[in-house]
């Protein structure tokens, strides 16, 4: 059978009714995000203080795995470096704003809270763009009116939640890959109305 791939050499994953199982699975993970957070006792940190700086720079502390590991009974899904799964910030109300996806969050939450550029930092350029409607990327790379700093420290400020995702939850039985992840950040954000999620196409 001759396999369709698009223009990156992914496989399409096979239309079929494992497709059916695979929504299912999704909805379920959308409901148990939206249930956890809706819990006043949910446990939130804030980004600033998932890292500290050191000899070679912003490094994730021990708080960022104690974080981790009393909030997901699992600890399979944790490398000593890196997690990948789904991030949620939160503002000071403890209202869900901005839900990422990356296969490295500890190096994407570092990014956004400390990034150099606009898409780097992509939360503090939304939010700088915003309320700045003339600043340009380069405007907010070069940091003019220290506008960076200060929306880079509002970002560093908001709450942050996680949750991890197991490479295995993304195959189907004949090794495809899914893409759940990017499903799920589309889903999830609409579930919970983040304000500064987007996707609009071009």
């Amino acid at each position: 059978m001759m396999v369709n791939k698009n223009f990156k050499g992914e496989i399409f994953p096979e239309f079929n009714k494992n497709n059916a199982v695979f929504i299912n699975n999704l909805l379920k993970k959308i409901e148990e995000i939206y249930n956890v957070i809706g819990n006043n006792d949910l446990q939130l940190v804030k980004l600033k203080d998932l890292y500290k700086p050191t000899a070679k720079g912003l490094e994730a502390n021990k708080s960022f795995f104690e974080y981790y590991y009393n909030t997901k009974a699992s600890k399979q899904r944790i490398s000593n470096t890196e997690i990948e799964g789904l991030y949620i910030f939160f503002n000071t109300d403890r209202k869900p704003i901005y839900t990422g996806i990356s296969r490295g969050i500890i190096r994407r939450l570092r990014n956004h809270g400390w990034g150099g550029t606009s898409g780097t930092s992509t939360l503090a350029y939304l939010m700088a763009k915003d309320k700045n409607t003339s600043l340009t990327a380069l405007g907010f790379n070069n940091n003019e009116g220290e506008i960076k700093e200060k929306y880079l420290k509002i970002v560093q400020n908001l709450f942050v939640y996680i949750y991890p995702f197991q490479g295995s939850e993304n195959i189907d039985n004949e090794g495809h890959e899914y893409f759940s992840l990017q499903v799920l950040e589309v889903m999830v954000s609409v579930r919970l109305q983040c304000y500064w999620n987007s996707f609009k196409t071009h």
